[in-house]
């Protein structure tokens, strides 16, 4: 800032011409700070109208308020940031196709074009929970005696999902009939498995499963309950930093519930 005005003293003494032609730029430049949202540098237009000879007054008050404003300014941003992230991260990804009675049907705006098979044949074998078809981070995966296996694209490993546990019997969906909290595991051939819960729908033809939503990797699962509509997924996890080498030590419970045809967590 001194060697700013320092620089204006020195151009201003040399030559009248070259104060009004600076004088002009820093106002022109002012301008397009003041316009262009959190850029600073709006204080230069004070600069300028002081070369041209507009006296201010209120000079150090008014640098001051800017200054002020221009930090207050970048602070509410950093916090409406922070708090768009909480709530990306709290809602979670509802932006996925759902296999509901035999059709697709969109929820949110899923990047991935709709599939064109699988949601038929799924509700036609959905017997049982250990058969039936789930959606796991936007994807189908149809389960055959509680299994499903694909081959990962240019690659020998594969994906594998399994039923790790599916004993809790419960009304979710307010119908009066028995639904099934699932947990789900899927190795993706890494290092990691990721354990997911989801919800097996009892319909009149068998069941639909719902979204699956991730728990974590290399948890510790416990029995899940159902009470008042809401399944309760009760699992343990690692301490914040902790290596996964070391066994998960800290019980954690996720409720969840069943809203417009998807199995959402509440906060």
């Amino acid at each position: 800032m001194e060697n700013l005005a320092n620089w204006v003293k020195r151009i201003s003494a040399k030559s009248p011409k070259a104060k009004k032609i600076t004088g002009s730029v820093l106002i022109l430049i002012g301008f397009l700070a003041l316009i262009t949202p959190l850029t600073p540098g709006s204080w230069l237009i004070f600069v300028g109208l002081g070369l041209l000879g507009v006296q201010l007054t209120a000079w150090e008050k008014i640098m001051k308020i800017l200054k002020i404003k221009g930090r207050m300014l970048i602070i509410i941003a950093i916090a409406v940031l922070a708090i768009g992230v909480l709530l990306v991260l709290l809602r979670g990804s509802e932006d996925l196709w759902l296999c509901q009675n035999g059709q697709w049907v969109k929820h949110g705006n899923p990047s991935a074009q709709k599939p064109t098979s699988g949601c038929g044949q799924a509700i036609s074998e959905a017997q049982d929970p250990l058969n039936t078809s789930y959606t796991i981070d936007g994807k189908l995966v149809v389960l055959k005696n509680g299994q499903s296996e694909e081959l990962i694209p240019d690659s020998t490993s594969k994906i594998i999902t399994k039923i790790f546990e599916a004993n809790t019997q419960g009304d979710i969906n307010g119908d009066g009939l028995p639904d099934t909290a699932v947990i789900l595991t899927q190795d993706r051939g890494g290092s990691g498995t990721f354990f997911y819960i989801a919800a097996a729908i009892k319909t009149e033809q068998g069941y639909t499963g719902t979204n699956a939503v991730l728990l974590g990797d290399r948890i510790a699962p416990q029995p899940s309950q159902i009470q008042n509509g809401e399944i309760i997924a009760n699992y343990a996890d690692r301490k914040p930093g902790e290596d996964f080498s070391i066994q998960p030590s800290v019980g954690k419970s996720m409720y969840l519930e069943f809203k417009n045809n998807l199995l959402v967590s509440k906060p």
